[in-house]
């Protein structure tokens, strides 16, 4: 569903898409960078709550895409968008991780 062909023939076809971006491609290599600006200091993360309940903490940016696709007549056309990303941490996947580490190894 993440892959950039799949996401640019969603936007060609005037449609959406909200989906976890893969770890390939130029995602893996900015990834990092993008949750090392919140350890750093120099992102602030946004707490993220369900009433009272505190789901976890990120923040979003907007970066410009461009793909080609092929068009109904299989040719092949441009099309630009901008793509919001949410960089997230869940606490409750935080808190499994970390109760995962702390299991003796068996």
């Amino acid at each position: 569903m993440a892959a950039l062909a799949t996401r640019v023939d969603l936007v060609a076809n005037g449609d959406y898409y909200l989906t976890p971006l893969p770890l390939t491609g130029e995602t893996a290599r900015k990834c990092e960078g993008w949750v090392n600006a919140i350890v750093d200091g120099e992102q602030m993360a946004t707490l993220i709550w369900d009433g009272t309940t505190l789901l976890g903490a990120g923040y979003e940016f907007e970066r410009p895409q461009t793909a080609t696709y092929p068009d109904a007549q299989g040719n092949s056309a441009t099309v630009s968008w901008t793509e919001r990303v949410l960089v997230t941490r869940s606490l409750a996947l935080a808190r499994a991780q970390e109760a995962h580490l702390e299991k003796p190894y068996q």
